[in-house]
């Protein structure tokens, strides 16, 4: 079928919906209020298995084609309002999504049904985006979410899907005259991992007394407020985000928390945090975030403490994963590249076992700016104890904010130093690098 075009009048989100072979729904030319986000969002491949793939001898997940998958119920895909909101992350009032349903039978007594929403809301900060409580954005949430049944055959132990998504936001303007098509602008992204606790600079003395004046924190520099950054990325990219549900702080090789892309400019980088002209997406914050906010952390973090930025397991030492706790034994992957060569086009059937395998070769360069795609691999693992039926769950639950507003003239002397560029730990040309 062709794409069809929706502009929906309640959160000034347009995009294209369809429904394409091996692909399921693809949504493309995704902006919102003629600020272009997107050219093309997609799941590029789901693979299944009774075992998980690293246990000693386990056989090759099979890859599933959803056109092997057909549609249940819906003859096409549709838009529906008011969304049912996403398991363990229902914070944000989603007002329109694109949604297909697949399913069939992937061996005798075998059942797997998928639904996909990508769910799309309104502007603004209510609820917050991030803890400092100062960005205006729209959300979106590509939620996939899976039912498999067993009935009298084997129970799958093991999927993973693999998303591409090719971002493409145009250099901001105050007011974009048209909706934007076309070719990409090029793109700079940053990969992150927060600190668990509050910038240093940011402690500098005791709450006042009748005797002390206030006190004022000094401005935050990028390089106190993440344990690891490479901003902006140098080279394309492999990396971990969660291993099993653990964001493996304090580990080596350490796990990335966020990862955000923005348009190349003459002017300088954008702050992060802030980066008020920036995709954003984070499955995970540092554990200041969800703590309740005392005299020092509600200078920087007026919004912290809030449920969204905890995640399952949170504590005041550690930040916890945004993910679903039906399928907590998650783990993520996350790859940054050009879009040169065949296998990285959008129909392209690139995807490998394991997923490390598809990025191969010496990196690209991309400081300079590149049309980039983002990929996730997100692998949910049934436990060998876990007899239940059906197994269900959903992914991509944290989804993404989009801003596109200028800087504040009153915040670009406290985000001076976030604008600065940061590579910590100093990134190699090599595709695989460690928030260590």
């Amino acid at each position: 079928m062709a794409p069809t075009t929706y502009t929906d009048p309640d959160t000034a989100w347009r995009f294209d919906y369809e429904s394409v072979p091996n692909f399921g729904l693809v949504l493309g030319n995704v902006s919102h209020s003629n600020y272009r986000l997107a050219q093309d969002v997609r799941v590029s491949s789901i693979w299944v298995s009774t075992q998980s793939p690293e246990a000693p001898g386990a056989p090759p997940p099979l890859k599933l084609h959803l056109a092997s998958l057909p549609l249940v119920e819906l003859a096409a895909p549709t838009i529906s309002k008011s969304p049912p909101p996403s398991a363990d992350f229902g914070f944000y009032r989603m007002l329109t999504a694109a949604s297909a349903k697949y399913g069939g039978a992937l061996a005798d007594g075998s059942f797997l049904t998928l639904w996909q929403d990508f769910q799309f809301g309104p502007w603004g900060m209510n609820p917050p985006h991030e803890p400092g409580g100062v960005l205006n954005a729209a959300r979106a949430i590509p939620l996939l979410s899976f039912e498999h049944t067993a009935k009298s055959g084997q129970q799958l132990r093991y999927i993973r899907f693999d998303y591409r998504i090719n971002y493409a936001l145009d250099v901001f303007t105050v007011s974009p005259s048209q909706i934007p098509t076309g070719s990409a602008t090029l793109n700079q992204a940053g990969i992150f991992r927060d600190n668990e606790g509050l910038p240093t600079p940011g402690i500098i003395s005791l709450p006042p007394t009748p005797l002390t004046p206030p006190v004022i924190p000094a401005p935050p520099q990028i390089q106190d407020v993440f344990a690891a950054g490479e901003k902006p990325l140098q080279y394309e990219v492999l990396a971990k985000g969660l291993v099993h549900g653990d964001p493996m702080v304090g580990s080596s090789p350490a796990t990335w928390d966020n990862v955000h892309q923005w348009p190349v400019s003459q002017g300088p980088l954008p702050s992060t945090p802030g980066a008020f002209h920036c995709c954003h997406t984070h499955w995970r914050w540092g554990a200041v975030s969800g703590a309740t906010p005392n005299f020092f952390t509600k200078q920087l973090l007026k919004a912290g403490g809030q449920p969204q930025f905890k995640g399952l397991r949170w504590s005041s030492a550690r930040g916890g994963p945004l993910i679903d706790h039906r399928v907590s034994n998650q783990s993520i992957s996350l790859a940054i590249t050009t879009d040169t060569g065949g296998m990285r086009a959008a129909g392209a059937d690139s995807s490998l076992a394991p997923f490390s395998a598809e990025f191969t070769g010496t990196p690209q360069a991309t400081d300079a700016g590149a049309n980039l795609i983002q990929w996730f691999c997100i692998e949910v693992f049934k436990d060998p104890e876990d007899n239940s039926d059906p197994w269900v769950g959903s992914v991509f639950i944290h989804g993404l904010y989009f801003a596109h507003s200028a800087e504040p003239a009153s915040l670009q002397t406290a985000l001076a130093g976030l604008r600065n560029p940061v590579l910590k730990p100093k990134p190699t040309d090599t595709w695989q690098r460690a928030a260590i």
